[in-house]
């Protein structure tokens, strides 16, 4: 300010209330026209660089980061699923989730995803698909099976994007690791917390919900 006032012309800015009352920058200084253009323009262009700033990181962070890493994603789930084969003898899982040697087979799949979506995370934070790229962080230690580091991540969506799809989706999430880890009292618990919410669930979340449900009461022979 103290540039801009010099530049404008005015030399009446020697005692500090001259610098601070904003009043007499825009209202009784002699070269208040030129004073106001000058410091509408610094304004106009702090907000559009940091508008522009954002946008770029959003559709940066969508068409080269995000899309791939949840098109990878797909692409393994599908993997997953192709090389299902169901045991008719058994109550048929909801799921098809394969076993360790079939999460084996997709792990080079997940560690591209974790890669994509991390840098996201770590060089687009200002992104609208940091969210969506930490539920593909925390699916890849699902789908590795390392369960305990999925339920850590899908906590931490919960707790920072609290009441949005995506902290839905995650709350269901730790509904099917607690599943998969046989602790079906936790998972009941994570289940019944879920309901009160459920009049919020986009379609998707609330068909996942009820896929979680089934499989709880498949394990618990509860037809």
């Amino acid at each position: 300010i103290l540039f801009f006032c010099r530049f404008a012309g005015t030399n009446t800015i020697s005692t500090p209330a001259h610098v601070y009352d904003l009043n007499w920058f825009f209202v009784t200084s002699p070269k208040s026209k030129n004073l106001k253009a000058i410091y509408y323009f610094i304004v106009a262009v702090v907000v559009l660089s940091s508008c522009k700033s954002k946008v770029y990181q959003n559709v940066t962070a969508h068409y080269n980061g995000y899309f791939n890493a949840k098109e990878r994603m797909e692409q393994a789930i599908l993997t997953l699923q192709r090389s299902h084969t169901d045991d008719y003898d058994k109550v048929l899982s909801v799921f098809q989730f394969g076993d360790e040697a079939k999460a084996r087979a997709i792990q080079p799949d997940m560690d591209e995803v974790f890669k994509k979506a991390g840098t996201i995370v770590q060089k687009k934070g200002k992104s609208q698909w940091v969210d969506n790229s930490y539920l593909l962080i925390a699916k890849t230690h699902f789908f590795k099976r390392d369960y305990y580091a999925a339920i850590e991540v899908f906590q931490y969506i919960n707790d920072r994007f609290k009441n949005t799809q995506e902290s839905y989706e995650a709350t269901i999430w730790i509904m099917i690791c607690k599943l998969m880890l046989n602790k079906n009292d936790e998972a009941f618990s994570v289940y019944s917390s879920l309901k009160t919410d459920l009049d919020y669930f986009n379609g998707a979340n609330r068909a996942l919900y009820y896929a979680a449900a089934a499989e709880y009461f498949i394990k618990k022979e509860e037809y």
